[in-house]
């Protein structure tokens, strides 16, 4: 899923080679770190459809793996170039107990407060201040249909939208 977020669009100047030049220099390391045996892995099934780009084969793989991992179902439509962007918060850690099932966990731990071995940032914690995010936290720790649905329209705009 990291994958399919960190490409999912690429300005018109940009060609699958650029992005492969670039994806090389920032692959390893930070929020990359691990994204490299994706690719490895991903890059004998991306050889078999040239014509698709390597941000819609991306975004397809981010599909698949929030479906595979027990969430929602995405449509996907295809017709997005591929260009990296550049995120590296510096942390580390998972947000969850067991970070490759996907359900609405997240929600439930940063409810429970911190917990030692799960990571909380800044950014997390200030769902729970703000007026309008936190009762959206409340109602996906409580139901994770109405996440999972929230989550399939949102995704499916972002790697439209980029």
């Amino acid at each position: 899923m990291a994958l399919s977020w960190h490409f999912r669009r690429e300005d018109e100047v940009w060609r699958d080679e650029v992005w492969r030049a670039v994806w090389d220099h920032q692959a390893p390391g930070g929020a990359n770190n691990g994204l490299d045996i994706t690719v490895r892995l991903l890059e004998p099934i991306k050889e078999q459809f040239p014509i698709l780009s390597y941000a819609d084969f991306y975004q397809l793989a981010g599909v698949v793996a929030v479906e595979v991992t027990g969430g929602p179902e995405i449509p996907f439509h295809p017709g997005r170039p591929g260009r990296c962007h550049k995120d590296r918060s510096g942390f580390e850690g998972p947000w969850t107990t067991n970070p490759l099932i996907f359900y609405n966990s997240y929600f439930k731990e940063l409810l429970s407060g911190e917990k030692e071995g799960l990571i909380q940032l800044p950014s997390d914690k200030a769902l729970l201040e703000d007026p309008i995010f936190r009762p959206l936290v409340e109602k996906y720790a409580a139901d994770e249909d109405a996440f999972f649905a929230d989550y399939a329209e949102a995704h499916l705009k972002l790697s439209e939208l980029g």
